[in-house]
């Protein structure tokens, strides 16, 4: 089918486009050959051709160009079903996601933005399996001591690392480190009047 080579062996498809239009956000865009064939047949019963393209990827990728960007979501996989319905793709990602709303909450409460990679939130979601609690309570014990990096000025965004939740002492211990450091600041310009 001529319409999906265009879209998969051109230079500059417009599958590279919206990959590396995604990717400026750092969210990365996987389209499946599903998804691809879907939208060539679409664009097919429209019959304007290779300009059919552009308007059937825009009807399905334009909610996720605006909602994605600024989330925690670093992965947009593309496939049929997404094709066939995306609005209610969107609203399952967001919705199904506790971590999306606690780094939504934390960013409001606290005015840091928290980056989780794939491996926090892989952790994050074992963490709750293996203590039988929901995903959101497991982020409330998780970041229970977090809000101490409001405390320290924090610049945001701040990356969370797998290590960083694995370690139950580490917000405690980096406000500590932190608040030494402080203390020794000022003992010092006390000393140097």
């Amino acid at each position: 089918n001529d319409l999906i080579r265009i879209m998969t062996d051109t230079e500059d498809s417009i599958l590279d486009q919206y990959r590396m239009e995604f990717g400026l956000f750092g969210v990365e865009a996987e389209f499946t050959p599903e998804a691809v064939e879907y939208v060539a047949q679409i664009a097919e019963n429209r019959r304007t051709g290779a300009r059919a393209l552009v308007s059937v990827w825009e009807n399905i990728l334009t909610d996720f160009q605006f909602e994605l960007p600024g989330s925690n979501f670093t992965r947009l996989l593309v496939d049929r079903d997404l094709c066939e319905r995306p609005r209610d793709a969107l609203l399952v990602m967001q919705e199904k996601s506790p971590i999306v709303d606690f780094v939504e909450w934390f960013r409001r409460q606290y005015r840091i933005e928290l980056i989780l990679d794939e491996a926090s939130e892989q952790y994050i979601e074992a963490y709750a399996r293996e203590k039988n609690i929901q995903v959101s309570e497991a982020l409330t014990r998780l970041f229970k001591n977090a809000s101490a990096l409001n405390y320290m000025n924090v610049p945001s965004p701040f990356q969370v690392t797998r290590d960083m939740l694995e370690d139950e002492g580490y917000f405690d211990r980096l406000f500590t480190e932190w608040h030494q450091g402080r203390k020794g600041a000022s003992q010092d310009q006390t000393n140097a009047s």
